[in-house]
């Protein structure tokens, strides 16, 4: 009678420790699949190209930059927490940052138009971005924005290039009018 008590303490502790073994795998693997879920970091870089243009009107400097940023890190990564949140434009040596008000950059690369003020003198333009988990890219530029001048517009310059042309015919007109009357 002792060795079938013995027996059958001995069956029901493997028992119990196939049954532990079992519930905690079974644990370990829901633990494993709801982790398997979360995204458990997003890989960000570096704002790595910029491109600035010259987008001014006769007065007003204004530019149009151009910023690459990882799009594989950013669309593989399901985070919305990594964003370009700022330019920084050093005009002549004055540093002006423009807070960007979008969070949502869905292509690659994403355009930022930005006013710089009236143009007095000729401005040496350079930029920058920071993106909230890598810092300040490097900067790119400079551009030169110049004044623009009403004499170096082609349409301005054409008007009296037609009324030189319109006067020149007519002065002809007259001059072979004159002719044919004194003979």
């Amino acid at each position: 009678m002792d060795k079938e008590k013995q027996i059958m303490k001995n069956s029901d502790k493997g028992s119990l420790d196939l049954r532990s073994f079992f519930i905690g795998f079974l644990l370990l693997a829901i633990f494993a699949l709801a982790l398997s879920r979360l995204p458990i970091s997003c890989l960000a870089t570096q704002p790595h190209d910029l491109k600035i243009e010259d987008i001014s009107d006769e007065s007003m400097a204004r530019i149009r930059v151009e910023i690459w940023h990882d799009e594989a890190n950013i669309t593989d990564c399901p985070c919305t927490s990594h964003y370009i949140d700022a330019v920084e434009v050093d005009v002549n040596g004055q540093i002006e940052q423009f807070t960007l008000k979008t969070k949502e950059q869905t292509t690659n690369p994403f355009s930022v138009e930005l006013e710089l003020g009236e143009i007095k003198e000729t401005l040496n333009v350079r930029a920058r971005a920071h993106c909230n988990h890598q810092y300040w890219s490097d900067w790119y530029g400079p551009i030169q924005i110049a004044k623009q001048s009403m004499l170096s517009d082609p349409v301005v310059l054409t008007i009296p290039a037609f009324v030189a042309l319109v006067s020149l015919i007519f002065i002809m007109k007259r001059f072979k009018k004159e002719e044919t009357s004194s003979d």
